[in-house]
């Protein structure tokens, strides 16, 4: 995984960078999920490199992205849903036990673990 990250980021990370975000992507467990913010807090990086490096993940095949809906009130992922810009629906929340309008402004991209990750690589 790493090696085929480098050859994508090339010389735009350092040795120690390359190293963080191996550890960071090793501790995923399959019900581990990222968005570019929480990487770009861990890593130290910009934003647009973070999610760049994500999307490189991605295109490797060590992750999986999909949009998923956030409760507007609690924040809690409530489902996976097809992102258009012009989203709206209302629905429940189990978590804060209220009924809520969602718009595409509550809709994330999160990042996790591809099914076919072998975790053992990422050692």
């Amino acid at each position: 995984m790493l090696d085929l990250l480098k050859e994508r980021m090339g010389v735009r990370l350092n040795s120690r960078q390359y190293g963080e975000i191996l550890s960071y992507i090793s501790a995923f467990t399959r019900n581990t999920s990222a968005t570019v913010s929480r990487a770009l807090i861990w890593w130290e990086l910009e934003y647009s490199l973070t999610e760049e490096i994500l999307n490189a993940l991605v295109e490797i095949g060590t992750l999986q992205k999909y949009h998923a809906v956030r409760c507007p009130e609690c924040s809690l992922l409530l489902e996976k849903v097809e992102y258009t810009p012009d989203y709206e629906d209302e629905s429940y929340c189990y978590g804060c036990d209220s009924d809520i309008t969602i718009d595409a402004s509550d809709i994330d991209v999160i990042y996790s673990l591809a099914d076919a990750t072998d975790k053992e690589a990422l050692k």
